[in-house]
């Protein structure tokens, strides 16, 4: 009976929860919703730079008379000030985990730039730089649960990717073979791949490598022979799929998407166009967001790519949808939740520097055992799914009060659709 008590309490809580993501993601999809973050007191603008799994946190920094200050935006408190290292000048935030509750970035201390750690609890922790040759680091991307940062540090003989985690501090990852620096701009959500860029010498010139990192196969190089250069801006949660940039011999900068399977694979450009870059993937990695380049000039605009209707400009394919973007221009997008509901990145409204995120875009690549789409797979999954289930059995979908417990999408709520959950589950998605 406690059992039973205990079960009821926490399923109302879940419903609840449910109904609020409906509201922030799930009414308005078809009709997506764009919203100024803002800025503090004094400061003269905002510059998104990462978007949680989850969708509900975007993280940055904005501009103010004294220099730049890392900021953390929520949907319920607004947007904070993170602060500075005592007696730093200036900070960014450049990654966030699945729920925001961890922020990675650095801080300035005299003319030497540290990585940071920013919780809720403790604030902002230098984690130092590389013993013994470090002269500084950057951290610039966080993994899921909040345990392993990728980025680099600075070294008397050239900067090198390198791995953090709270047990073994800084790892230096090393350089491509005959490499002069590395750096770490991107690791998967598990924390085991890291991607990046390594400068390979080349006529007497460091040519930029693009490289993906894991503990068993080492630093891999990318990079293909036809490219005068390629560059890795961030890698898709589940580690399969790589986006960044690459130069060609007429040395027009194109976005790229990379997989071990297909390899690289050019996002192209669009019309009036001079170069383009990519910048975040969905965590299945078939949405792809960027920026170009316009023409001879230096304006921006923000891009979206997905595998079946190819490069768009953000904006059309925003409007395409119902957004009312009066007043906003898109010049770059910079991150997209695990699902592709939400995405982050800046512009200009009414034309003031601004920070966004726009929310209620159709979800993709959903993973069946994150049953109750918090963008993580847990326990609280596997309970909701047993609760609808139990109820749902052998009846027609739509069933359930926690999610679609058709899982095999047949209409019928079976013992398959069981066998399916678990299977997924299992493997975690």
């Amino acid at each position: 009976m406690q059992f039973t008590t205990q079960r009821t309490m926490h399923g109302s809580w879940r419903h609840m929860a449910c109904l609020v993501l409906a509201m922030w993601a799930g009414t308005v999809i078809g009709q997506p919703v764009i919203v100024d973050l803002g800025v503090l007191p004094g400061w003269t603008g905002s510059v998104a730079r990462a978007l949680s799994s989850d969708g509900t946190t975007v993280v940055g920094w904005g501009h103010t008379p004294n220099g730049e200050r890392a900021f953390r935006w929520t949907q319920t408190g607004g947007m904070h000030d993170l602060g500075t290292f005592p007696g730093g000048v200036l900070s960014l935030a450049f990654d966030t985990n699945v729920d925001g509750s961890v922020v990675v970035g650095h801080s300035r201390l005299g003319e030497i730039d540290f990585a940071f750690r920013w919780t809720e609890i403790g604030g902002m922790e230098n984690l130092g730089t590389l013993p013994d040759i470090g002269t500084g680091s950057i951290a610039v991307s966080v993994s899921h649960d909040g345990t392993v940062l990728a980025g680099f540090a600075n070294t008397p003989i050239g900067a090198r990717a390198c791995q953090w985690t709270r047990e073994y501090g800084w790892q230096n990852l090393g350089v491509l073979p005959g490499g002069a620096y590395s750096t770490g701009r991107g690791i998967s959500a598990d924390g085991q791949i890291v991607t990046g860029t390594g400068g390979v010498p080349l006529g007497g010139i460091n040519r930029q490598h693009a490289f993906r990192w894991t503990a068993v196969t080492g630093m891999q190089d990318i990079h293909e022979s036809n490219f005068e250069s390629s560059t890795v801006n961030d890698v898709s949660g589940n580690g399969q799929v790589l986006v960044g940039s690459w130069i060609a011999v007429d040395e027009v900068t194109r976005a790229f998407r990379w997989t071990t399977e297909g390899g690289l694979q050019s996002l192209g450009l669009l019309p009036g166009d001079s170069g383009s870059t990519a910048s975040a993937a969905t965590h299945g990695g078939t949405v792809i967001l960027g920026q170009a380049t316009i023409g001879s000039s230096m304006n921006q605009r923000a891009l979206y790519w997905d595998s079946e209707t190819g490069l768009r400009d953000l904006r059309q394919h925003l409007e395409s949808l119902g957004a009312d973007l009066t007043g906003w221009e898109l010049h770059t997008a910079q991150d997209i939740s695990r699902y592709g509901t939400v995405i982050t990145g800046s512009g200009t409204f009414e034309g003031r520097a601004r920070a966004y995120l726009v929310r209620g875009l159709p979800p993709v690549d959903i993973c069946e055992a994150d049953y109750n789409v918090d963008a993580r797979v847990d326990v609280l999954d596997f309970l909701d799914f047993i609760d609808d289930f139990a109820a749902c059995d052998q009846q027609v979908a739509p069933c359930g009060s926690f999610g679609n417990p058709d899982i095999n999408g047949d209409t019928i709520i079976d013992i398959l659709d069981f066998l399916d959950f678990f299977d997924a589950f299992g493997q975690g998605c």
